[in-house]
């Protein structure tokens, strides 16, 4: 799987988006930022997705991602 958190994109949420796919992420994303962070559709531009790939993580659920900080303390 994959996954992306909302704050790291820059946005003041700790909300995390997970798929099998980027195509998964950046679905699943879109819907999330356009209802609660106001984005806009015409914002999701192929250059908009070039900067969100360097910040999505593989991740195992058996075995957690390296380097992707935990929510549970």
């Amino acid at each position: 799987m994959k996954k992306v958190s909302c704050r790291e994109v820059g946005f003041d949420c700790n909300y995390v988006i997970e798929g099998y796919t980027e195509h998964d992420l950046f679905r699943d994303g879109a819907k999330h930022v356009l209802n609660m962070h106001g984005m806009k559709s015409n914002e999701f531009t192929p250059r908009f997705n070039e900067k969100l790939r360097p910040l999505i993580k593989n991740y195992d659920k058996g075995k957690g991602v390296e380097g992707f900080k935990s929510s549970r303390a």
